[in-house]
């Protein structure tokens, strides 16, 4: 025992002895002028003579580590980076087992032949473990004139006329240096492009989960060193008749920076007029065949303004901190009237005749309160999060008038009003969570939690009919939901196989009173309690062909649950010819998706093909069936199955530095099992119906920009979508579709935009076919959203910085 004592105790204190001579080293790589990290330098540690000992790459944070190395032997780190001066760090012995440098700043190098500047070049794009970098160039900044020009150009990213931005087949998230760009920019154009200097695109179905498809575009910015006022002005005003404005939008972003703190204020404002005709005309066969027609218009006002105010935190680029409040109020008044009719299709006679003109004026308005961080360690590992509290009210007042002229084949004149004061009130609470823990350079997990809590929401509706009260049209409605979910995900790296996969568990809580009245006037109360408990696996399988194409495969399940609107079981009659009900057994929506894409990246040309596989089981579908002749039922209702197939592609390619190109596609076929509602068809005496539908539709965007001097582009946008089929019909087809001029003024502070909205949308009929439940019909429409119409935009950038365009030279 005592020789065991021993020999243990000699190893011990040998290895400490072992560990007394050696030394780890540990810091960080910046740039000495922007402050930004350099990630991937390389460090090595030398003796007197100028050998190497051991040497390291920096991670992508550009922190090192350099472990067990000779005290004895080393005299000083050597740090190479390309396009920066080779630093020299002398070394001094001391007892430490680790020395902390800190922040190492590295100074560019800069060498000037002749007129040309000579810069380290940067690579255009880096993979990470769950996101791909692209660094952006000056000439592709000073050629774009908002953000949405930037993401235009980068592979699988789609943005079209409206300003919609999709990434990986669903709709993009957009961050600002890790963190969600509403608390910074609620317009996403307000986004100062001459600042970014990378752009991330993160694969959500790596980061968190979710349902597999979608991700979040963050944008890296540069740091903003010069102190004082900076932002952005826009003006955007549209007409079809140059004497009247049918939209007007315009923003203002303020920034103000003093050393780490940036206080800023977000104003933004619109002003729409919209006017839609649409005309119907078709058959229906309920007991008898009937002739219907209907002939309606619309106007809609709408206008309201949202102002952001925070302040930004930013301590040494490890910690970031956004706080901020904002208010809103959106006013929208709509005036409509119908007109419908229905003959006997053997006599041509009256059946049903009567109109209607309906006056809707609503105010929307609420308050917001967010806090959101970001921290990074000096291991790699991160933690972001934050937490937004919503205050809203919404009341209203809805005003229909109906005139009769026959009912059920007898001609009547009557004429009866009914209108509802309106008062919604909502308090919802979201908060966000996760934790990035890399293992090693090969092991990475996450873990996080995302919660939407709604703490309240309340309906009153008080209904007048010829303006006395009405007790049995009107409802009161409390309720209150709960979303948790619970995530985590764990990813490792092997030569070029990327493997990522995890599990979600989500909690879902509704909890709702719904308040009706019987003619006798007793109140009746309806409750609902349910609560869905699901545990969701997602996995990703990437392979890397080479430095610049990559292929991935993705599976994931969500699930949706039910609004509580939907499973009030009571008839809401309010509508004499529309009636509308819920349905308590609803079930949650469980979607499984399949994803398998392809990318393409290079600085000038990349491309991006990807295929989607969606299954849904129990999707929920609003199903309207003629309860008689003349008043249809609307009940929410789980469709058996639905299933998606389709491929998107993207390309992008600059032809020279005057010209770029992209194209974008998608075809998608559809299959539709709607049997499962045949027992409701039965169940009000209706015949079965063939309720399977297949659909196969595509859509095409292209756009082209081009620059004819240092000052002045152009671009030309038109997207074709097909017609679109559900199992109760299709719509039609139709084209969206722009051009463009834009010249810059005031060294490149000033951006004068002319051009022409919707220039091929008239060359399609708007509208739809319905085959369904007896009925056949055909309708067109025609709105003022797809006429011709003409704007100017006007843009002024406040000590933006410098857009490399005085550097810049068309065709060079």
């Amino acid at each position: 025992m005592k020789l065991f004592v021993f020999i243990f105790s000699f190893i011990f204190v040998q290895a400490q002895s072992f560990n007394a001579q050696t030394l780890d080293v540990q810091g960080v790589l910046s740039d000495s002028i922007t402050k930004s990290v350099l990630p991937y330098g390389y460090i090595v540690a030398k003796n007197a003579k100028d050998s190497l000992l051991a040497g390291v790459l920096a991670d992508e944070r550009g922190v090192f580590l350099l472990k067990k190395i000779s005290k004895q032997q080393m005299a000083y780190l050597q740090i190479n980076y390309v396009g920066y001066k080779t630093k020299n760090i002398g070394l001094s012995s001391n007892n430490s087992s680790k020395i902390e440098l800190g922040t190492l700043e590295l100074t560019p190098d800069l060498y000037k032949l002749k007129e040309t500047t000579v810069v380290g070049t940067i690579k255009y794009m880096e993979r990470k473990f769950d996101r791909q970098v692209y660094n952006m160039s000056d000439n592709r900044i000073s050629s774009a004139r908002t953000v949405l020009d930037l993401l235009r150009t980068l592979p699988g990213v789609v943005v079209d006329e409206e300003g919609n931005i999709r990434y990986k087949g669903a709709q993009a998230t957009i961050y600002v240096d890790d963190q969600p760009s509403s608390f910074l920019y609620p317009n996403v154009e307000m986004i100062p492009v001459a600042m970014i200097k990378k752009v991330e695109l993160i694969d959500i179905a790596m980061y968190n989960g979710s349902t597999g498809t979608g991700g979040i575009i963050n944008l890296k910015m540069k740091s903003i060193t010069n102190e004082g006022i900076s932002g952005i002005f826009s003006s955007d005003a549209n007409t079809i008749f140059l004497n009247r404005l049918d939209l007007y939008k315009g923003f203002l972003n303020l920034n103000y920076k003093i050393k780490n703190i940036t206080i800023f204020n977000n104003f933004s404002e619109s002003n729409q007029h919209q006017n839609t005709d649409r005309d119907t005309e078709g058959f229906l066969n309920y007991e008898y065949p009937y002739k219907t027609t209907n002939i309606s218009n619309q106007i809609t006002n709408r206008n309201g303004f949202f102002n952001y105010t925070g302040i930004k935190i930013s301590l040494k680029e490890k910690t970031r901190i956004i706080i901020g409040e904002g208010f809103y109020c959106d006013n929208r008044k709509q005036f409509s009237g119908t007109t419908n009719q229905q003959t006997f299709l053997s006599s041509n006679s009256f059946f049903d005749s009567y109109s209607t003109t309906e006056k809707y004026i609503i105010s929307s308005k609420g308050i917001s309160f967010g806090i959101w961080g970001a921290h990074d360690f000096m291991n790699g590992q991160a933690i972001r999060g934050g937490v937004n509290f919503e205050h809203s009210i919404a009341p209203g007042n809805l005003e229909t008038n109906y005139s009769y002229k026959y009912i059920n084949s007898l001609p009547i004149d009557s004429t009866s009003q009914i209108a509802y004061d309106k008062k919604e009130r909502r308090n919802n609470l979201i908060f966000n969570l996760i934790y990035i823990h890399p293992i090693n350079t090969s092991i990475q997990w996450n873990i996080g939690i995302n919660s939407v809590n709604r703490l309240q929401q309340t309906n009153n509706n008080k209904a007048y009919v010829n303006t006395m009260a009405n007790l049995p049209l009107t409802t009161y409605t409390t309720g209150r939901t709960q979303n948790h979910e619970l995530f985590w995900k764990i990813g490792s790296v092997f030569h070029k196989w990327k493997f990522n996969g995890g599990v979600s568990l989500q909690y879902n809580r509704i909890f709702a009173n719904y308040t009706r009245f019987q003619i006798s006037n007793k109140d009746t109360l309806l409750h609902v309690h349910k609560e869905f408990l699901n545990i969701l696996p997602s996995v990703t399988i990437s392979f890397a062909l080479d430095s610049i194409q990559a292929i991935k495969l993705t599976y994931a399940q969500s699930i949706n649950a039910p609004d509580y609107f939907y499973l009030c079981n009571f008839v809401d009659k309010s509508n004499p010819r529309s009636w509308r009900t819920g349905n308590s057994l609803l079930d949650p929506v469980r979607l499984q998706n399949l994803y398998l894409g392809y990318t393409f990246s290079k600085e000038k040309w990349n491309l991006s093909a990807e295929t989607f596989f969606s299954l849904t089981d129990n999707e929920i579908y609003t199903v309207s069936y003629p309860y008689s002749s003349t008043v249809w039922l609307n009940i929410p209702d789980n469709l058996a199955k639905r299933s998606s197939i389709g491929i998107d592609f993207s390309s992008w390619l600059m032809l020279n530095k005057s010209m770029d190109f992209s194209l974008s596609s998608s075809l998608l076929h559809t299959f539709i099992d709607a049997s499962s509602l045949n027992n409701r068809f039965q169940e009000l005496g209706l015949n079965k119906m063939d309720l399977k539908k297949k659909s196969f539709g595509f859509n095409v965007k292209c756009s082209m920009n081009l620059r004819f001097n240092p000052t002045t582009s152009g671009m030309l946008y038109i997207n074709y979508f097909s017609r679109e089929i559900t199992f109760e019909g299709y719509n039609y087809g139709y084209i969206n579709s722009s051009a463009s001029l834009t010249k810059k003024f005031a060294n490149n502070k000033l951006f004068l935009t002319i051009g022409i909205h919707n220039l091929l949308d008239d060359l399609v009929i708007h509208g739809g076919y319905i085959n369904y439940a007896g009925l056949t019909a055909t309708a067109k429409q025609e709105s003022s959203n797809y006429r011709r119409n003409y704007f100017i935009s006007l843009q002024y950038k406040i000590k933006q910085g410098d857009r490399g365009t005085r550097d810049y030279k068309a065709g060079r």
